[in-house]
């Protein structure tokens, strides 16, 4: 991250489409970037994430947005330096649906309303922002997204900021990135073994058959949303931390009592 240097707006704990921004890595100088750490919704980097967490991939393009609050309500101690944006996103395609799920069915709307990264704000001035290694969503420029509806919002949502691809031109891996209007991303950009990074450079199509040959995350059940399929795996990791139950009549933890010896 060179020519890059720490911003001074306060930290920020905000919801945005696919995950928790919580805090500010660095804020570009040339680009007028401030780019955002985060923390994902669910896990969606392989393809097994993807086909256990999202209900649909979808091609969509970014036709409208606005911010949600002025730039004097975002200075208010309530919102903490930060002013959230709205986008709008017109499906293009419907590429991949999970099958496994009871509303496999259950058509795709064809316009998509989501929050996005908005904008830092400080003495007046708003700076743009963005969740580090992931597209802002700027209007005019196309992605390839693993949606699902949400139980707790009723609506369909990106299930990770990080997993949407830049799609301009028909390519994966071209397009808007990190707020700059025009990349093309290496592998170095991206997580290994990542849907990213097998489907780099080709079409939607290339993604579509990445996740046709593709299994779910072991002992995970497709049900539900995306959120309820991840906390099967979190109830599931908690569970194998929990120390083991003591044997009917041990000692209990803590118990320093002794037991005099027999003398007879």
């Amino acid at each position: 991250m060179s020519n890059r240097m720490k911003a001074a707006s306060a930290v920020v704990a905000l919801a945005i489409a696919g995950g928790v921004a919580w805090g500010v890595a660095s804020a570009d100088q040339g680009a007028g970037i401030a780019l955002m750490e985060g923390e994902p919704r669910v896990p969606a980097d392989t393809p097994a994430e993807w086909v256990t967490y999202a209900d649909a991939v979808v091609v969509a393009r970014v036709t409208a947005e606005r911010d949600t609050i002025s730039v004097s309500e975002a200075e208010s101690d309530e919102n903490g330096g930060y002013q959230p944006r709205e986008v709008t996103l017109s499906v293009v395609s419907v590429i991949w649906k999970n099958e496994l799920l009871p509303n496999a069915t259950t058509p795709i709307p064809p316009t998509l309303t989501l929050q996005a990264s908005g904008a830092l704000v400080e003495d007046g001035q708003a700076t743009p922002a963005a969740i580090e290694e992931s597209p802002r969503l700027a209007i005019d420029h196309t992605y390839i997204m693993p949606i699902g509806k949400f139980t707790s919002s009723g609506t369909w949502e990106i299930i990770n900021s990080t997993a949407v691809l830049p799609y301009d031109d028909g390519t994966v891996g071209t397009g808007e990135w990190e707020g700059s209007a025009s990349r093309t991303l290496s592998p170095s950009d991206l997580e290994a073994g990542s849907v990213a990074v097998k489907a780099l450079g080709g079409t939607a199509a290339t993604v579509s058959q990445t996740l046709s040959s593709a299994k779910p995350v072991d002992g995970v059940e497709i049900v539900g949303d995306p959120d309820s399929r991840w906390q099967q795996v979190v109830s599931r990791n908690d569970a194998s931390t929990e120390p083991d139950p003591l044997p009917s009549g041990s000692e209990t933890p803590g118990d320093d009592s002794t037991v005099a010896p027999d003398t007879e």
